[in-house]
């Protein structure tokens, strides 16, 4: 909720991924078009539905993204490039759930399923990529209890 609710701010339509089974209440969902690519599947299926949209993609489980990052990552977008991503500083690879993903980005995504790899940090890794810059701690994903509980009492102090 967290996530649509960020983006709604920015964006006139908010998608949202989900596997066939699962039951959202949410009025614009993208079903995967195959199940069990993870990620991948829910870029791939994004695009194959409509192939000419740029998608800011954003997880579900990067609580400390705000409406700053967001702002700046779409002033720094570059559609000349197939995507602009977050990049941590210490990082050798860019964010690929925290990206503008462009058009161009589905014909690298085909690729890489042609080939059953379903892994989109290595599509970005072989497109160009405008970086921009954020701090660890903001692209910080929560995936268990213990994070999560940890995560609500930081953002509660902030």
């Amino acid at each position: 909720k967290y996530a649509i609710r960020l983006l709604e701010k920015f964006l006139p339509k908010v998608y949202l991924s989900s596997r066939e089974n699962q039951n959202f209440d949410h009025p614009n969902i993208i079903y995967d078009i195959e199940e069990g690519l993870g990620p991948f599947g829910a870029i791939r299926s994004a695009f194959k539905s409509y192939p000419n949209t740029a998608f800011l993609i954003i997880a579900n489980d990067l609580p400390f993204l705000d409406e700053n990052h967001i702002a700046k990552l779409i002033q720094q977008r570059d559609p000349s490039k197939a995507a602009t991503a977050f990049k941590v500083k210490e990082k050798d690879y860019p964010e690929p759930l925290a990206a503008i993903w462009e058009p161009k980005a589905l014909t690298f995504i085909q690729d890489f399923y042609q080939k059953n790899c379903y892994k989109p940090i290595e599509v970005l890794k072989s497109m160009q990529v405008k970086y921009v810059e954020i701090s660890a701690e903001n692209v910080k994903n929560i995936n268990t209890k213990k994070a999560y509980k940890k995560a609500q009492n930081k953002i509660k102090k902030l």
